[in-house]
């Protein structure tokens, strides 16, 4: 594993545990107000987001979406990560190399705009080099869909596609809706 690999898992760890502690302080702060007014007065002093129900589907939902990719990618869950702020983004570490660089780590990365692409993992301060882009046409497909390509690629049966047009719409609820069947498997990392 490279120290950029390391240090990618290291940030986004940190990163799942700030949202959790974050998350936490939130709905316990949340609970303690009178009113609404009041809890949005509670956690604008605290510095902490006012988590609306539709931010928690979101989130949920991700998180269940995000493992069940992982688990038919056969990515482990300590080598995943995702956020929600003003992109909604996930990272799984992929265990197997790609021949033109045996030597550096490979990711599976998603994101509202772009899908599910695998790029190569670089120094934290350098761009990704994205190896190919999922496309298709819908901007959360199938985990086994996800699967298939992360096989096409490593076995070099599919390089450099096209980053794809998705439309976006903007709307988290959306999102949050498309996501809402896997729900179930991202409650136990909130």
């Amino acid at each position: 594993m490279s120290r950029a690999g390391e240090f990618a898992r290291a940030r986004d760890r940190a990163r799942r545990d700030e949202r959790e502690l974050r998350g936490r302080a939130a709905r316990t702060v949340a609970a303690q107000a009178v009113d609404a007014e009041d809890r949005r007065s509670l956690l604008s002093m605290l510095g902490l987001d006012d988590e609306t129900d539709s931010a928690t589907a979101l989130r949920q939902g991700l998180a269940g979406y995000v493992r069940a990719v992982a688990t038919v990618v056969g990515v482990p869950p300590e080598a995943t990560g995702f956020e929600v702020s003003d992109t909604v983004t996930a990272y799984l570490g992929l265990a197997q190399r790609w021949a033109l660089r045996p030597g550096r780590d490979l990711m599976l990365v998603w994101s509202e705009r772009d899908g599910w692409y695998v790029a190569v993992e670089t120094a934290p301060a350098e761009p990704p080099v994205v190896v190919d882009f999922l496309g298709g046409v819908d901007v959360v497909p199938a985990p086994q869909a996800v699967a298939w390509f992360v096989a096409d690629v490593i076995s070099g049966r599919r390089l450099c596609g096209t980053r794809p047009q998705f439309p976006i719409t903007g709307n988290r609820d959306d999102l949050a809706v498309r996501l809402a069947a896997y729900a179930a498997l991202g409650r136990s990392d909130l």
